[in-house]
């Protein structure tokens, strides 16, 4: 299919999710959101393979439109375990769909997040490059201080001359010794002390954490419904019936699109089917 036909098949089962939202058929309208998700996923792997990384912001911002989607569509939530246990077998589809999305999300922004990984280090090093003069002079002159001269026994002849800010900073001009502790003090911060750094320093690790939690949520993700895949008898033998029709030879985060996809829309098929039919007056 061509980009154009997968967008439009997208689309038309969004609306279907929304009329039926409207008629408050709310697992088939569940369904029909979990079939537009499928569908705009495939749409988005056919943009990249087609533009490539011409038009990367675009398309991300259409892999979060669909996750939002998809999330929108779990909040829908079914706790009760009639019809089959519905919800949770729904649960394992959400998982799935969610994973994936979040990994797609990672692998469309991983060069930028290996730049955005070496211009942090750079400057984080530049950084520590500036600062280390000054530390080596607080090590020198504590080294040097009354204190250290009495417990090691060696003679001293003067202490060392505290800045002004360092004085200032006592409010009083008493002994050396106590000029001496102030300025290592105000040198050495304490634990939790706040730290400034750049604003654009800040963007860029920001952008560059929210890059890397994609796949950490994909594979947190991936594994939930691992875990609940053994849910139950009627969950394992749902899963089971995906895999009987989804003949393939691996199913994880790399399995190629369309293979996951095939289980997904499988799992959607098989939700539908086991519905009980609406009456003629729901279907008005």
């Amino acid at each position: 299919m061509s980009i154009e036909e997968l967008l439009n098949i997208a689309k038309q089962h969004k609306k279907r999710g929304d009329v039926l939202k409207q008629r408050q058929r709310f697992k088939e309208m569940v369904l029909a959101y979990f079939h537009a998700v499928c569908y705009f996923l495939l749409n988005n792997e056919a943009r990249e393979q087609r533009l490539g990384t011409k038009d990367v912001r675009e398309i991300t911002s259409q892999y979060y439109s669909t996750l939002e989607l998809c999330r929108y569509a779990y909040h829908f939530k079914f706790h009760d375990r009639s019809e089959g246990n519905f919800g949770g077998k729904l649960k394992i589809l959400s998982y799935w769909c969610q994973a994936l999305l979040r990994y797609r999300l990672f692998r469309l922004q991983l060069n930028e997040g290996i730049v955005l990984s070496h211009s942090i280090n750079k400057m984080s090093a530049v950084r520590t490059r500036r600062a280390q003069p000054a530390s080596q002079q607080v090590n020198a002159a504590a080294s040097k201080s009354p204190q250290a001269g009495r417990h090691s026994g060696e003679p001293y002849s003067q202490s060392p001359t505290p800045s002004p800010a360092s004085v200032g900073s006592v409010g009083s001009q008493g002994s050396n010794d106590s000029k001496t502790t102030s300025m290592s003090g105000m040198s050495l911060p304490s634990p939790g002390t706040t730290v400034t750094i750049p604003q654009h320093l800040h963007s860029q690790y920001m952008k560059y954490v929210r890059i890397c939690d994609n796949v950490l949520l994909a594979q947190q993700l991936w594994d939930q419904a691992e875990a609940n895949s053994r849910d139950g008898r009627d969950v394992i033998e749902f899963v089971g019936a995906i895999k009987r029709r989804c003949a393939s030879d691996g199913f994880s985060l790399n399995s190629p699109l369309e293979t996951l996809v095939c289980r997904i829309l499988t799992g959607v098929e098989l939700l539908h089917a086991a519905l009980p039919r609406p009456t003629p007056s729901s279907r008005s």
